[in-house]
């Protein structure tokens, strides 16, 4: 069976080090579980490139009630957190755990998705994610920070759907080029698919911060990233990442199949994109062991 190329990660300083470990703990507590699915995804902004995320998901249905209700504990989830996912994750549709090193600091995330028959903390609320900083052997800080973020569908067909990412919609000009991108690839996919393609669209915002973006599924389109090539461009001269979005960097991630583009603003108002695409188990292997040699150093 063949791979993808490895995906560009960024594993060469003490926090990729502890990426690889906190990607170790979750592929270590959902070991044995029925995983729905892996993505990688990158995440683009004014002068920074982050490729260091992955994400898996599994149903809680027919899993033992202790392995979900241990996982808060296990992955040292903030009380606050801890409560809601106790409280809603048994009836969730999907659960979804995820690493990611940002800029400073290690980033764990827990996803539940609900299912639209059963009561969610927010009438309408699609999914919500829990995000907390990991912190070596802590089991639940009180005062770890945290994030929640929420995720509501949007009823606008891909027409209406255009329109809204274009200049002149009510969109603030930081933000131009993070929409034009996906507004390429929302184009690309309806080319693809001239009838029959009305991709979900959520629209996402953060408790007590200033993120507002939108989130496209285009896993039915057919793209791969390679096919967004053209449409980084502009994006690439606005943000100032041609050293970093390299062609070296692209031809490691160009064939995946494109899943989700994400693009607006973040809890801090900075513009950004995030690129979705699939992803397997030998793509959380390959950090664990790249974690493992750089730790040999």
């Amino acid at each position: 069976m063949s791979h993808p190329a490895i995906w560009p990660w960024a594993l060469g300083s003490a926090q990729g080090r502890e990426f690889a470990r906190a990607l170790g703990s979750i592929v270590r507590h959902t070991q044995g579980l029925p995983l729905s699915g892996w993505e990688c995804s990158i995440r683009l902004s004014p002068g920074q490139l982050r490729p260091n995320r992955l994400l898996l998901g599994f149903s809680p249905q027919g899993v033992a009630d202790q392995r979900v209700l241990g996982l808060p504990e296990a992955l040292g989830m903030p009380p606050a957190g801890a409560r809601a996912f106790e409280r809603y994750g048994l009836s969730a549709r999907s659960i979804l755990l995820a690493a990611e090193m940002g800029k400073t600091d290690i980033e764990l995330k827990a996803y539940l998705q609900f299912d639209p028959a059963l009561p969610a903390p927010v009438p309408g609320l699609l999914m919500r994610g829990y995000k907390w900083l990991a912190v070596p052997g802590a089991q639940g800080l009180a005062d770890a920070p945290s994030r929640v973020s929420d995720y509501f569908r949007q009823g606008h067909d891909p027409s209406e759907l255009l329109a809204l990412l274009r200049p002149g919609a009510g969109v603030s000009v930081p933000v131009h080029p993070a929409y034009a991108l996906a507004e390429y690839a929302l184009n690309c996919a309806l080319a693809r698919h001239p009838v029959g393609l009305n991709p979900d669209v959520w629209v996402v915002n953060e408790q007590s911060s200033q993120r507002a973006s939108y989130c496209i599924r285009l896993y039915e389109s057919g793209l791969c990233l390679d096919d967004l090539a053209p449409g980084l461009q502009a994006l690439q001269s606005a943000w100032s990442l041609q050293d970093r979005l390299t062609p070296e960097v692209w031809k490691s991630m160009g064939q995946r199949p494109l899943g989700w583009i994400a693009a607006g603003l973040d809890g801090q108002g900075e513009p950004f994109v995030t690129l979705y695409c699939e992803a397997s188990r030998s793509d959380a292997w390959q950090v664990m062991t790249l974690g493992e040699m750089y730790e040999q150093k």
